[in-house]
């Protein structure tokens, strides 16, 4: 017979919790790492590619920040955490998503505008 019980949800919580946060810490680092390494200034002269790729960056740490928060909210739902803490980590997600569709959007004309300079 297999044994089918469920993981105690004490352990769940924390694992949630713990996860988050490390997702959260790793957006939070590379964020500071992308805004340390942000080029002075912008020129016509600039690669596209190197500009798409700093987008698909900004995207990538958006996306951690969202899991990173998604997992956090579980673990507070969970915990019956109060309702501000759960709206806060909504609209945390909202944003995140906000600015990840606006990267993608830039990156897009980005790469369209290098595509049409070099035809």
């Amino acid at each position: 017979m297999l044994d089918t019980r469920r993981p105690p949800r004490r352990y769940v919580e924390g694992l949630l919790l713990w996860q988050g946060s490390a997702w959260l810490a790793l957006a939070a680092a590379g964020l500071i790492l992308w805004l340390l390494t942000l080029p002075g200034t912008f020129t016509p002269a600039s690669s596209g590619a190197g500009e798409l790729w700093r987008g698909g960056e900004l995207v990538a740490i958006a996306i951690g920040a969202g899991l990173g928060i998604t997992e956090v909210s579980m673990a507070c739902r969970m915990r019956g955490a109060p309702r501000l803490l759960l709206a806060l980590g909504l609209g945390v997600q909202g944003v995140t998503l906000g600015a990840g569709l606006v990267v993608i959007g830039i990156s897009v004309l980005v790469a369209v505008s290098t595509l049409t300079f070099m035809a």
